[in-house]
């Protein structure tokens, strides 16, 4: 065998040995804790955080806050832009400064998304649940100052959207 054959499948060898442990890395790094029956909040990043049943998205990214109470699981949530940069080369994920409030109704899975703070209130208040509640709306500023300040260093000019709002 030439020097040059071994040298290709070295160089392979170590190519799918790196690729195969950046993908267990990743995979170990997401974390899903048991919030409610079947409903896990999955989070591996702050800026990628969700929740699933079965394996399903119900959320999507990302829930910022949330409060787990009987029968629901009420929580605030910016939504995230996937992002395909430098043809195909890197992958990027970005929080728009957008406010979502949501409301999942574990039993039957049903999940209602409000832009409006004053209408997400009222249905907490007609669903006799809003002493239960203890949400902290301040977390809309601080996520946004900190990862908007991130933003601010990184080029999305060569980013084209992925999928808008669509979690992995």
């Amino acid at each position: 065998m030439t020097k040059r054959r071994k040298y290709i499948g070295c160089a392979t060898l170590v190519f799918v040995f790196s690729t195969i442990s950046v993908l267990i890395f990743f995979q170990l790094m997401r974390i899903d804790y048991h919030v409610a029956d079947d409903f896990y909040y999955v989070s591996g990043r702050f800026d990628n955080s969700y929740i699933i049943k079965n394996e399903e998205v119900v959320v999507e990214s990302t829930v910022i806050d949330f409060d787990a109470i009987p029968d629901y699981i009420v929580g605030l949530r910016m939504p995230t832009q996937y992002l395909e940069c430098d043809g195909g080369a890197g992958y990027k994920i970005r929080i728009l400064n957008k406010r979502k409030y949501f409301i999942l109704h574990t039993e039957d899975g049903s999940v209602y998304e409000y832009e409006s703070k004053d209408i997400f209130e009222e249905k907490l208040v007609y669903l006799d649940i809003e002493r239960l509640i203890s949400l902290d709306n301040s977390k809309f500023d601080s996520t946004w100052k900190t990862y908007s300040g991130y933003y601010k260093n990184i080029d999305f000019t060569e980013c084209e959207p992925q999928r808008d709002g669509v979690t992995h």
